[in-house]
């Protein structure tokens, strides 16, 4: 996770960071400030460092000066978890998404439309650093799961006979 704004949105949602990188000019400046504080109070390890070290550290250059590191969920290799847990009939099925951005806007637009959960099958990482970024924090609050072979033929995702649409380029 990278920057305030993104640790703020996972903390909401539950999440909890193993470790906490946070560039030492801004330990003093919130919203870093109030971050750190809470962080410290729930016993997750800040460590400041070097701008120059964080930059090195971080998936992007230039970033905003926090890095921080999460656990991933128990479920995220098991989408049974997330047809199970589904809130509503929606499923978003991503297959061979080869670019983790345009996966992770995916996982946005589905939580943004109310869908139940994604999973994303042979492809992109949903939980890789650009991914996540570009959820924009969405990641954190819609039931995701990552499968090396599509779902199409589990019982649960058949439940109902739900109308499948899929979208392909050059189809």
């Amino acid at each position: 996770i990278e920057g305030p704004t993104a640790l703020a949105g996972a903390l909401a949602a539950g999440s909890r960071p193993v470790w906490v990188l946070v560039a030492s000019p801004h330990i003093g400046q919130e919203p870093y400030r109030s971050l750190i504080q809470r962080l410290l109070g729930e016993e997750v390890p800040v460590q400041p460092v070097q701008r120059d070290l964080l930059e090195r550290t971080a998936p992007t250059s230039h970033g905003p000066g926090l890095l921080a590191a999460c656990r991933l969920p128990a479920t995220a290799d098991d989408p049974r978890t997330v047809l199970d847990r589904r809130t509503s009939g929606l499923v978003v099925v991503c297959s061979k998404i080869q670019d983790p951005g345009n996966l992770g806007t995916l996982v946005r637009s589905a939580a943004a439309f109310g869908a139940g959960g994604l999973v994303a099958v042979a492809g992109a990482d949903p939980w890789s650093p650009k991914a996540v970024r570009s959820s924009a924090g969405a990641i954190h609050r819609l039931p995701t799961a990552r499968a090396a072979t599509p779902p199409h033929r589990n019982r649960r995702l058949r439940t109902g006979r739900p109308a499948m649409i899929a979208t392909l380029p050059g189809a």
